[in-house]
């Protein structure tokens, strides 16, 4: 519930009985009451029943109205949408509470005293529909979980439909009864906040939060227009980015020298996948999938990996960048690539280390990472992952992540396949051998701070190994910032630039002991043939 906007009516002159802080302290003190009874009791008190004055008849002779209503507030008398818009209800709330009223005493809510009532739900159904939905295994996305930081996921492959007739055979096996569908939905969406499948990409924030503001009410015109005049400029950011794309998509593809790419991690693959109920039961491993296309030829390269080998954080993201970069023309000398603004894994210093490193051991000199706007992040790699999405549907069984590997290489046919290419775990690296020869700093040469959420476009360059390049535009007139990351080193010593990384893991990862168990379990449904991977 939440306070509505205040009337517009010139007759009670409403807004000046009530300031919009006295409207919120109602608003406040009526929904404390935390009891639907004393709410409408509240009602009934504040509602003046009276005769009609004056009778007004319709067609057929009768009066549709049989007494007149005067609301008030603190005293004073308002107008209904005044009323409604202060305790946030609706006209039929009062209506019910004022006719169910006798002698301006409201009646007591009768739903659910039933104790004999054929319809009721008992408690210990409800505990086994919360029992049933606890077997589930949930997971946490890494979008979003600065808004929803409490919001947990079921797998991709469930829905309420098919976590309802899983119920009904959890209930036969366990000799109890089954509650109705729209009871088992009723507990799952006022009982917890899970939803099915993260969401794979962000909402605007600066657009959420325009139209929160704009809906908000304002005494203050010259806001409310500055609102309106942010609105309107924010879309054109967001269209100078696919500006900005296109061009340097076309720019690629008329020079050799000039490779333009975007990466972006798909939705984790579920392995295995099976089709036996008690697989939604059991935590399966992740296998994880970096889609790399190339706008010069488009072409996709899929770098993919299980969760045993390594994990999924700018240091994997970085280390498949390396590999990409290793695997190019000597020809190609500027790199120009697009990703969205996840800081955990693109937007963040150890990307910007392993850039550094690429310039000094490769033959591209010159490397320009430029960010989408949040919520506006549609990338060529998005387009990539739904025609694998789709090939998905056609698939009853993955047992390993090689199986995942075939799928994704056959889920395309022209221009041409995906080129998949299996991560080891010595093809992951850590930039801790860098970040020893520099420093990170939070200002730049010009003493101003550097805010990274701000960030658009990232430059850095062969001549210059321990520069960063930063704009918060992807405008070509606007001049970079300048950060020297280099650290201060003794008078006399030179600083040479690694030429080799350390490996991210000595060992592979372990995976967690609760999930390593339920693949245990899971071997009863997979052929024998694969279980050495396990």
């Amino acid at each position: 519930m939440e306070l509505k906007p205040p009337c517009k009516c010139n007759r009670l002159k409403c807004s000046v009985k009530l300031a919009e802080s006295a409207r919120n302290e109602i608003f406040n003190s009526f929904w404390s009451l935390g009891d639907f009874n004393a709410q409408n009791v509240f009602i009934t008190a504040s509602v003046i029943v009276k005769p009609i004055n004056r009778r007004t008849k319709n067609s057929d002779g009768r009066s549709h109205k049989q007494s007149s209503h005067e609301y008030q507030l603190r005293g004073q008398q308002v107008c209904r949408d005044m009323f409604l818009n202060t305790l946030g209800i609706s006209n039929e709330r009062v209506q019910r509470a004022v006719s169910s009223s006798s002698c301006g005493v409201a009646k007591v809510d009768g739903r659910g005293r039933n104790v004999n009532s054929h319809n009721k739900v008992s408690h210990t159904s409800v505990q086994n529909i919360k029992k049933h939905i606890d077997l589930f295994p949930r997971y946490q996305s890494h979008y979003r979980r600065e808004d929803a930081p409490h919001r947990e996921y079921f797998s991709p492959e469930l829905n309420l439909h098919k976590m309802y007739e899983l119920y009904l055979d959890w209930c036969n096996a366990n000799s109890c009864i089954p509650a109705k569908k729209h009871k088992y939905r009723e507990v799952f969406n006022y009982s917890y906040n899970i939803s099915f499948h993260p969401p794979l990409k962000d909402t605007c924030a600066k657009c959420d939060r325009f139209d929160v503001q704009l809906k908000l009410p304002d005494s203050d015109s010259n806001v409310h227009t500055e609102i309106i005049e942010q609105r309107q400029l924010h879309p054109v950011a967001v269209e100078e980015t696919f500006e900005r794309r296109k061009a340097d998509k076309n720019i690629s593809r008329a020079r050799p020298d000039i490779k333009a790419i975007t990466f972006d991690l798909q939705q984790t693959l579920p392995t295995p996948h099976l089709q036996t109920s008690v697989a939604f039961y059991k935590r399966q491993l992740w296998t994880y999938n970096l889609g790399l296309h190339d706008y010069t030829t488009d072409d996709a390269t899929m770098f993919m990996w299980p969760e045993g080998t390594a994990g999924r954080g700018s240091h994997e993201i970085a280390s498949c960048l390396l590999k990409y970069c290793q695997s190019l023309p000597g020809t190609v000398s500027k790199l120009i690539a697009y990703s969205d603004s996840c800081a955990g894994q693109n937007k963040n210093y150890n990307i910007v280390l392993m850039w550094l490193h690429i310039t000094q051991v490769t033959n591209v000199a010159t490397i320009d990472h430029k960010f989408m706007v949040p919520g506006h992040s549609f990338l060529a790699s998005d387009s990539d992952f739904s025609v694998i999405e789709k090939a998905k549907h056609g698939v009853q069984y993955v047992y390993t992540p090689s199986d995942w590997y075939s799928l994704v290489h056959g889920a395309r046919k022209k221009p041409a396949p995906f080129t998949v290419v299996e991560m080891k775990s010595d093809d992951f690296y850590s930039t801790s051998k860098v970040a020893e020869h520099t420093i990170r700093k939070n200002t730049d040469e010009d003493g101003k701070a550097v805010v990274w959420q701000n960030i658009r476009w990232i430059r850095v360059e062969k001549e210059e190994p321990t520069v960063m390049k930063f704009k918060t535009t992807l405008q070509e007139s606007v001049p970079f910032q300048r950060v020297d990351l280099q650290r201060r080193v003794k008078r006399g010593r030179q600083q040479q630039w690694p030429t080799e990384l350390t490996q991210l893991h000595q060992t592979p990862p372990l995976i967690a002991a609760k999930k390593y168990n339920d693949l245990m379990t899971l071997l009863d449904y997979i052929p024998p043939i694969y279980h050495q991977f396990y």
